[in-house]
Protein backbone atom coordinates (compact mmCIF):
# COMPACT_ATOMS: atom_id res chain seq x y z
CA UNK A 1 0.00 0.00 0.00
CA UNK A 2 1.57 3.45 -0.95
CA UNK A 3 1.10 6.43 0.85
CA UNK A 4 2.02 10.10 0.46
CA UNK A 5 3.46 12.58 2.68
CA UNK A 6 4.77 16.26 2.08
CA UNK A 7 7.88 18.13 2.52
CA UNK A 8 9.00 21.44 2.35
CA UNK A 9 12.33 21.77 0.59
CA UNK A 10 14.90 24.84 0.54
CA UNK A 11 15.53 26.23 -2.88
CA UNK A 12 19.00 24.87 -3.33
CA UNK A 13 18.12 21.57 -2.31
CA UNK A 14 15.10 21.19 -4.75
CA UNK A 15 17.03 21.94 -7.36
CA UNK A 16 19.82 19.87 -6.74
CA UNK A 17 17.21 16.81 -6.33
CA UNK A 18 15.38 17.80 -9.68
CA UNK A 19 18.75 17.92 -11.44
CA UNK A 20 20.36 14.71 -10.57
CA UNK A 21 16.64 13.20 -11.14
CA UNK A 22 17.13 14.82 -14.79
CA UNK A 23 20.60 12.84 -14.75
CA UNK A 24 19.25 9.83 -13.53
CA UNK A 25 16.62 9.99 -16.03
CA UNK A 26 13.96 9.49 -13.52
CA UNK A 27 11.20 11.24 -11.72
CA UNK A 28 12.11 13.45 -8.39
CA UNK A 29 9.42 11.31 -6.46
CA UNK A 30 11.73 8.13 -7.18
CA UNK A 31 14.93 9.39 -6.26
CA UNK A 32 13.36 10.87 -2.81
CA UNK A 33 12.06 7.32 -2.22
CA UNK A 34 15.49 5.79 -3.40
CA UNK A 35 17.57 8.47 -0.68
CA UNK A 36 15.07 7.31 1.91
CA UNK A 37 15.45 3.60 1.49
CA UNK A 38 19.25 3.99 1.29
CA UNK A 39 19.52 6.88 4.35
CA UNK A 40 17.55 3.95 6.43
CA UNK A 41 19.55 0.82 5.01
CA UNK A 42 22.82 2.63 6.21
CA UNK A 43 21.43 3.57 9.42
CA UNK A 44 20.35 -0.10 10.15
CA UNK A 45 23.91 -1.25 9.67
CA UNK A 46 25.72 1.54 11.37
CA UNK A 47 23.38 0.43 14.23
CA UNK A 48 24.09 -3.24 14.20
CA UNK A 49 28.24 -2.42 13.65
CA UNK A 50 27.97 -0.64 17.09
CA UNK A 51 26.34 -3.44 18.51
CA UNK A 52 28.85 -5.75 17.00
CA UNK A 53 31.63 -3.38 18.33
CA UNK A 54 29.91 -3.12 21.81
CA UNK A 55 29.96 -7.06 21.98
CA UNK A 56 33.40 -7.71 20.88
CA UNK A 57 34.79 -5.32 22.82
CA UNK A 58 33.22 -6.80 25.76
CA UNK A 59 34.94 -10.30 24.36
CA UNK A 60 38.20 -8.71 23.81
CA UNK A 61 38.36 -8.15 20.57
CA UNK A 62 39.23 -4.43 19.94
CA UNK A 63 40.65 -4.77 16.04
CA UNK A 64 40.35 -6.74 13.18
CA UNK A 65 44.26 -7.63 14.26
CA UNK A 66 42.85 -9.44 17.32
CA UNK A 67 40.03 -11.21 15.25
CA UNK A 68 43.26 -12.51 13.35
CA UNK A 69 45.15 -13.27 15.86
CA UNK A 70 42.32 -15.77 16.90
CA UNK A 71 41.02 -17.02 13.88
CA UNK A 72 45.11 -18.16 12.83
Amino acid sequence: MNSSISLKLRSPLKKRLEKRAKELKIKTTTLIVKALEDFLYLEQINGLRTLLAEIASKNGYFSEEDVFKKIS
